[in-house]
């Protein structure tokens, strides 16, 4: 979900700095606030995922009874 989000952000930001059909100069114009806004998505995914808890579903799988490893 997140990438489709900030693949859609980004593609607003190009097409309005940018616009369509408007040659290399505007293609440029239009790359510079990409990378500012991309880059900004980045940096509150990566605050995101500091700030999420891990979760208690990563435990490591506890062996079978009667296993060998049980022994």
């Amino acid at each position: 979900m997140g990438g489709v989000f900030g693949i859609a952000v980004v593609s607003g930001v190009f097409a309005e700095q940018a616009g369509v059909g408007g040659g290399g100069d505007a293609f440029v114009a239009g790359s510079r606030p990409v990378l500012w806004a991309a880059t900004a998505i980045l940096a509150l995914a990566v605050v995101a995922a500091t700030l999420t808890p891990s979760s208690s579903l990563h435990r490591p799988a506890e062996p079978l009874p009667g296993s060998a490893q049980a022994a």
